[in-house]
């Protein structure tokens, strides 16, 4: 059972995620960049409001996904490496897909009360959305392939067949570890 303390707790998270989801949003990690900014340079390379700008940052300093030293505010090794588009491993899928998904829970009692649209996923994939949500997949799959890929090859593979590969990142660990197997993917064109 749900006890009330824990509703509370779980209703609170809300706001560290929504403090997230708005950095995300306005780039603040971006900005932010290697180099160490007032939270007044901040707002004009993010091109928001000051006064909007200070209390987000100091939010995000109190969480921990950014620092500040000698007035300063700077990205933190994890938040440059998966959050900011100049790192090699910035994570635009996983962003764009959080990003997504929130404005999709935004509309949970909407959706709830009226029904589902389903008028929204008619026609073909948007080629953007699609490319980002490849990258997506990969990038959710970066922690598992390495187990499951050891997993599969643990004797010869030979032949793979991988249906619904997606980035092809399974696949794609497993030829790493048998470099005699064969792979045929098979996914949606987009």
């Amino acid at each position: 059972m749900l006890s009330f303390d824990k509703f509370i707790e779980i209703i609170d998270r809300q706001q560290e995620s929504n403090i997230l989801i708005a950095a995300m949003e306005l780039n603040i990690f971006t900005v932010l960049n290697k180099d160490g900014l007032t939270a007044i340079q901040v707002s004009k390379k993010a091109n928001i409001k000051l006064d909007g700008t200070v209390p987000l940052l100091y939010a995000l300093l109190a969480m921990g996904a950014i620092s500040k030293k000698k007035g300063l505010f700077f990205n933190t090794s994890e938040s440059y490496k998966h959050f900011c588009a100049h790192s090699k491993d910035f994570k635009k899928g996983t962003i764009m897909l959080r990003l997504n998904n929130r404005r999709e829970w935004d509309s949970l009692i909407k959706t709830v009360r009226e029904g589902r649209n389903s008028k929204e996923y008619e026609g073909e994939d948007e080629p953007e959305f699609r490319r980002l949500f490849t990258y997506a997949m990969h990038e959710r799959s970066e922690s598992l392939t390495g187990p499951t890929s050891e997993f599969i090859a643990r004797s010869p593979v030979g032949h793979l067949l991988d249906i619904g590969a997606g980035p092809g990142s399974y696949s794609i660990a497993v030829l790493k570890r048998d470099k005699n197997a064969r792979a045929v993917l098979i996914d949606r064109p987009a």
